[in-house]
């Protein structure tokens, strides 16, 4: 996470929240001890919390996905390997 601006505009900044605050609880992980694990931890509650504050942005990503799609779709059966151009052939809508 990064607030500078050279580096926000070559994409080190994703979501584009400017907050100082932020950026030092990040600094203050990467910086810590690697044998700190509850530093560590403990900094990264400090992280999120301070992120959350901020919203609305979501700050945690996980592979895990949902669809949601009106009942009149038929046949589009998502899985976690097929990509929307592959399950997208087969679907169709009812009336």
């Amino acid at each position: 996470y990064t607030t500078d601006p050279d580096l926000v505009k070559q994409g080190a900044n994703t979501n584009r929240i400017l907050d100082e605050e932020l950026e030092r609880l990040a600094q203050d992980m990467v910086k810590r001890d690697p044998e700190d694990r509850e530093g560590y931890k403990a900094g990264f509650v400090d992280f999120i919390t301070r992120w959350n504050e901020l919203l609305p942005d979501i700050p945690l990503y996980s592979n895990i996905y949902h669809d949601f799609y009106n009942d009149r779709i038929q046949n589009y059966q998502r899985t976690d390997l097929a990509r929307i151009t592959d399950t997208i052939l087969y679907a169709y809508v009812t009336e």
